[in-house]
């Protein structure tokens, strides 16, 4: 259920004086410092962009640079990466994006965020990359689904698209046109890439974490950081031994915790 998970890392585009056509527009944290968002109506050095948190807080940062990627066919791709001034602050959660090999995403259930916070849902089919334009790594948000409706309509570009795995919201996509995404895990390395020219790192989804530290790359052992992590080694159940009080660990809880699994690191 969405309401239980942190959407905070979805944030907009802010400043009306450089561009009224940005306000609004969704943009997604996938580093500390980095958001995606689509070339078609790009974000520039000196736009701002704004994130709230669960409390209600309102964070503004300032892009610093941007850069794009690349199709398989050496052409641009509408996907694009912005590197915020300052690292965003804790309370915002940034998302992982999905691997491009070895995760069977046909027919996973597709969380569609749009403009307005509206979140529709579709299934993946069999046969989702686009067929006439092949390299482009898009895919329909609508077509071909069996399950669910995405709800898209015109003013959600750059809005990100979700699947579930291990309980974890991953980005598979970002709206492209309408009905259409650019299909994020394409272009993982590229986007890995430019976070690690800025000395920040964009975590994988669906990957197995070998220890805690890869769970989070803020510093931060939350407990749902905990609850992924224990569901990749199928003892999510053990998650009672270690915190009696329910989201609130001692010391001593994550010392045993960390003690109980120290093979696995």
């Amino acid at each position: 259920m969405l309401g239980s998970d942190d959407l905070s890392g979805i944030g907009w585009a802010g400043d009306v004086s450089r561009n009224r056509n940005k306000v609004g527009r969704a943009v997604t944290l996938v580093s500390r410092r980095h958001v995606l968002f689509p070339a078609h109506w790009a974000i520039t050095p000196g736009d701002r962009v704004q994130f709230m948190n669960a409390d209600g807080a309102v964070f503004s940062y300032q892009v610093t640079d941007t850069a794009g990627t690349y199709r398989d066919t050496g052409n641009p791709s509408d996907l694009s990466i912005a590197t915020l001034d300052e690292r965003v602050d804790q309370s915002i959660r940034e998302f992982p994006i999905g691997r491009r090999e070895g995760i069977d995403y046909v027919d996973l259930e597709l969380i569609v965020y749009g403009k307005y916070g509206r979140v529709g849902t579709n299934r993946l089919p069999t046969y989702w990359y686009d067929a006439f334009d092949v390299g482009t790594w898009r895919y329909s948000t609508t077509t071909a689904g069996p399950v669910g409706t995405a709800m898209s309509e015109s003013g959600d570009s750059g809005s990100p698209t979700f699947v579930r795995i291990n309980g974890e919201l991953v980005v598979v996509g970002i709206r492209w046109l309408q009905t259409v995404d650019t299909w994020a895990p394409a272009f993982l390395e590229q986007l890995q890439d430019v976070a690690a020219s800025d000395g920040e790192s964009i975590r994988v989804g669906g990957s197995q974490p070998r220890c805690v530290a890869d769970l989070t790359n803020d510093g931060m052992l939350r407990i749902d950081d905990v609850v992924a992590f224990l569901s990749s080694f199928g003892a999510q159940d053990d998650v009672a031994d270690f915190a009696a009080t329910f989201g609130v660990w001692s010391l001593e809880d994550v010392l045993a915790f960390l003690a109980a699994f120290e093979d696995g690191c």
